[in-house]
C-alpha cells in the first residue's frame, strides 16, 4: 500500500521560510536570500554599507542538508555503495538523516525571525504565509503519488483515512500512517505543528522576560519527553522509539537553538550599531569597551565559529561511531545527543552567517545555492524518483549499471522535477497577486566588516526566503 515505504527519516523544508517584516522607508536596493530588497541607513548609522545582493551561504546549508538525506535515502534504499572507497565518507552518508536536524535548525532561526522582529505582530499574515509556503506543492505531490502511482489509497475506507491524515498533517501521530504515501511527510507534520506553537508562544517570545521562559520550556520539555519516551519502552523497539521520540516535542530542543540563533542575529547588529555611539567618555571605561567589542567580534567571527562548529560536530560523529548502530538503546544518545547536534549545527549557521562575500558568491556561480533554492521541492520528490528507479533497475536489465550511474541518474531526474515544481508551483503561490503586501525587514549584522552600521532594511517580495 505504501509508495515509499523504505524511507525512515527525511529532510524538510526549513528552507525557503518567510520573514515577517517590519514597515519602514526604503532606499537603495539589494536581496536577502532571493527577496529583493531595499537597503535603509538607520538614524544612528555613520557609513554607508551596502546589504549583499543575497545571502547564498543559506541557500548552500539548505543544500547541503537536503544532499545529506538524498544521499541517505538513495544508499538505504537500493544499496548504492559510491562511496565505499571512503569509509568516512560512507560512514557520513549513512548518518545523512541528520540533514533533517539541520533543517530543523534552520526553521527554528527563520521562524524566529519571522515571529521577533517585526514591529506589529499579526499572527493572521503569519499563518497566510505558511500555507502558502508549505500546502500547494504538498497537495499536489500527495494527489500525484495517491491517484497516479498508487491508486490503492482511494479504493478503500482505510486508504481515504491514510490521505485525510496525510492532508490535515495528523498523518505524524499514527505509527501506521507515518511512512505510508510518501515516507519523508512525516517532517511535515512536525513542521506544521511547530508553526502552530509559534503562533501560541509568539506573545511571549517577542517580549523581553518571556523569551527565556519560551526557550527554557523548549529545551527542558524535550529531554523530559525523550528520557519518557526511553524508559518507558522495552530495549530493542527501535520503531517506537523513533516514532515517539521524533514527534514535535521531542525535537523543541533543535529549533530552540535556531529561534536563539535568531534573537543573537538581532542583537549582534544591535551591539555593532551601539558600541561606537555610546562608548563611555572615560579612558578606562572606554578600553574595557573596546575589549569586549573586540572580544565579541572576534568570538563571532566565521573562522572561531567554523572551528567550534567543526570541533562539536565532529564529537557527535565520534560518538555516533562510538555507539554504531545502537543509538536508540543508550540513554544520553537518545536525550542528549540531539542537542549537542543542533548547537553544531547553530554555530555552522552562525558562521555562513558572518561570512563574507566570497562563500555567498562561491556557492552561487557554483550552483549550490540553487539547490538550496529547490529544496523543498527535492525533498517532496526525490523518495518517489528513487524507489522509481530501484524498481525499474531490479526488474529489467539495468542491474548491470553501475551504482555511480544509477545515482547520476536518480540526482538529475530529481533535480529536474524539483525545478518544474518550484517554478510551476511553489513560485505562482509565493509570487501571487494575494500573497501579500511586500513589507520592510530590519536585517542587523549580516556583515564581519566593523561596526558602527546599524542594520539594513530588506524589502520582502512574497518570494520566501530562509
Amino acid at each position: 500500500m505504501s509508495v515509499v515505504t523504505e524511507i525512515s527519516v527525511a529532510d524538510h523544508p526549513a528552507a525557503n521560510v518567510k520573514l515577517a517584516a517590519e514597515p519602514a522607508e526604503p532606499s537603495g536596493s539589494g536581496a536577502l536570500n532571493g527577496v529583493t530588497g531595499t537597503a535603509a541607513r538607520a538614524p544612528d548609522e555613520r557609513v554607508p554599507h551596502p546589504l549583499p545582493t543575497r545571502v547564498d551561504s543559506l541557500d548552500g546549508l539548505r543544500a547541503l542538508a537536503a544532499g545529506l538525506v538524498f544521499f541517505f535515502h538513495l544508499q538505504g534504499i537500493a544499496q548504492v555503495s559510491i562511496t565505499a572507497s571512503a569509509s568516512w565518507l560512507f560512514d557520513l552518508v549513512c548518518r545523512g538523516w541528520v540533514g533533517v536536524d539541520l533543517f530543523y535548525v534552520l526553521s527554528g532561526l527563520f521562524i524566529g525571525l519571522a515571529v521577533m522582529r517585526p514591529r506589529k505582530w499579526e499572527p493572521w499574515v503569519f499563518a497566510k504565509r505558511r500555507c502558502r509556503r508549505i500546502l500547494p506543492a504538498y497537495y499536489l505531490s500527495i494527489l500525484i503519488l495517491a491517484t497516479l502511482v498508487s491508486p490503492v489509497f482511494f479504493l478503500s475506507t482505510n486508504g481515504l483515512l491514510h490521505v485525510l491524515s496525510h492532508l490535515t498533517f495528523t498523518h505524524g501521530f499514527f505509527l501506521e500512517h507515518q511512512s505510508t504515501i510518501n515516507g519523508v511527510y512525516w517532517t511535515l507534520g512536525v513542521e506544521w505543528w511547530f508553526y502552530l506553537l509559534m503562533l501560541l508562544v509568539a506573545p511571549l517570545l517577542r517580549s523581553r522576560r518571556g523569551f527565556p521562559l519560551v526557550v527554557a520550556a523548549f529545551l527542558i520539555v524535550p529531554y523530559a519527553w525523550r528520557a519518557g519516551v526511553f524508559y518507558g519502552t522495552d530495549l530493542g523497539h527501535d520503531r517506537w522509539r523513533f516514532f515517539l521520540g521524533n514527534q514535535l516535542p521531542g525535537s523543541l530542543d533543535e529549533f530552540a537553538v535556531g529561534i536563539v540563533l535568531a534573537r543573537w542575529f538581532i542583537q549582534r547588529g544591535r551591539v555593532r550599531a551601539s558600541v561606537p555611539d555610546k562608548a563611555p567618555a572615560a579612558a578606562v571605561a572606554g578600553r574595557l569597551t573596546a575589549a569586549r567589542t573586540t572580544a565579541f567580534r572576534v568570538a563571532c567571527s566565521p573562522a572561531a565559529l567554523g572551528v567550534a562548529a567543526a570541533g562539536l560536530l565532529g564529537w557527535c560523529q565520534w560518538l555516533m561511531s562510538w555507539h554504531s548502530g545502537d543509538y536508540w538503546n543508550v540513554p544520553y544518545m537518545m536525550i542528549c545527543w540531539k542537542t549537542m547536534l543542533a548547537m553544531g549545527f547553530g554555530l555552522l549557521i552562525a558562521s555562513f552567517l558572518v561570512s563574507g562575500p566570497w562563500l555567498g558568491a562561491a556557492l552561487h556561480w557554483t550552483g549550490i545555492s540553487y539547490v538550496g533554492r529547490i529544496s523543498y521541492s527535492i525533498y517532496l520528490v526525490h523518495g518517489p524518483v528513487i524507489m522509481a528507479f530501484n524498481g525499474a533497475r531490479q526488474t529489467s536489465d539495468l542491474t548491470a549499471s553501475s551504482d555511480a550511474a544509477f545515482a547520476l541518474a536518480c540526482v538529475v531526474v530529481t533535480l529536474l522535477i524539483a525545478s518544474v515544481s518550484y517554478y510551476l508551483v511553489e513560485l505562482p503561490w509565493l509570487k501571487g497577486p494575494e500573497a501579500g503586501r511586500p513589507e520592510t525587514y530590519a536585517v542587523a549584522g549580516l556583515s564581519a566588516e566593523p561596526a558602527g552600521i546599524a542594520g539594513a532594511a530588506v524589502r520582502a517580495a512574497p518570494v520566501a526566503i530562509g
